[in-house]
């Protein structure tokens, strides 16, 4: 049975799982989660993710470039690193390559290098390897929280409001229009949506803020889609959710651009992947408390899309008031 019809992406994770078995009590946080959260001390746990990316499957090299590429490898687990309420330390980085302009190299760590520095890490190793036709690479960020501040995307309970921070689709909406019309005419047409695609910006203040309110019962970054990484918070939390469509945050530049190319804004927003925003769980009566902070450290918007439930499944309760199920977007296989 091939791996798509095995379960995908849980499957294989439920396959490390049962191999691998369960470490030692230092392992606060293994598998299941925006990242590994190890105890060094009681009161500070040691952040560990890393996230693959592999030409033709997550970048197009036609629609890139190399300090883009490598600013994005970065800030996929920066943003992780964020989820948990951390700071980033210590970077490590592999890559496979062809035989390509070692000019291509040095933009490639340049921009790894500022997306990790500019958030106070620092990148200290790695590995390189030759690939036959196309670029792999993988990053392995560690990071740190405070026990008292570290976040996981379990812990949602039915009555709790659903928040995400930002605009939600636009990288969504910036992919699907470099794809259709080159990197040079897509920019052009809508420079705010592709930049949201090609340098994503992790959420590091933002969830850092919310972190110290003490009031986030849940959270995890929006990388795969709104829907689909809603439906994983719901699962861990034993719980549902109903969204807003109403609600959702779409930004005037994806309203515009959807518009014109008589798409859906709401369908991208709800679907969309690689947002890189926070999702959280919060109680109705912190709600205000938790935006003001967040507004506070950096000048990002909160929105409130929704609630909780204790009924199983995500749905989404359009303007017209009819209700239909969230439909995930981005799944790996």
């Amino acid at each position: 049975m091939l791996i798509s019809g095995a379960g995908g992406e849980n499957t294989i994770i439920e396959i490390v799982e049962r191999i691998c078995g369960a470490a030692d009590g230092r392992v606060a946080v293994g598998f299941g989660d925006d990242a590994a959260l190890i105890r060094m001390r009681e009161d500070l746990l040691t952040i560990v993710t890393t996230d693959a990316l592999v030409e033709g499957t997550h970048f197009r090299l036609d629609l890139t470039d190399a300090y883009s590429l490598g600013w994005k490898s970065a800030a996929v687990n920066l943003s992780d690193v964020a989820a948990m309420g951390g700071s980033p330390t210590w970077c490590f980085v592999s890559i496979a390559v062809p035989d390509i302009e070692i000019d291509f190299i040095e933009e490639l760590y340049r921009g790894i290098s500022d997306a990790v520095e500019r958030f106070g890490g620092h990148v200290i190793g790695g590995d390189t390897n030759r690939s036959k036709d196309r670029i792999f690479i993988n990053v392995v960020q560690i990071g740190e929280v405070e026990s008292a501040y570290a976040l996981l995307r379990k812990g949602a309970r039915a009555g709790d409001r659903v928040l995400v921070t930002g605009w939600l689709g636009e990288s969504f909406f910036g992919f699907r229009m470099l794809a259709e019309y080159g990197r040079q005419a897509a920019e052009e047409r809508y420079p705010v949506l592709a930049a949201r695609h090609l340098r994503p910006e992790p959420r590091m203040l933002e969830a850092r803020a919310a972190a110290e309110t003490g009031a986030v019962h849940a959270m995890m970054d929006i990388s795969d889609g709104l829907a689909l990484d809603l439906v994983k918070m719901c699962r861990a939390g034993g719980c549902g959710a109903r969204i807003e469509a109403a609600r959702l945050p779409v930004s005037d530049s994806l309203k515009e651009a959807a518009e014109a190319e008589g798409e859906d804004a709401v369908i991208a927003a709800a679907a969309g992947g690689e947002d890189y925003e926070l999702l959280m769980a919060v109680d109705a009566a912190d709600v205000e408390r938790v935006a003001r902070e967040i507004s506070r450290a950096a000048g990002t918007q909160v929105s409130d899309i929704g609630e909780f439930t204790s009924d199983e499944g995500v749905f989404l309760v359009k303007e017209d008031g009819s209700t239909a199920e969230l439909k995930p977007g981005w799944q790996h296989f």
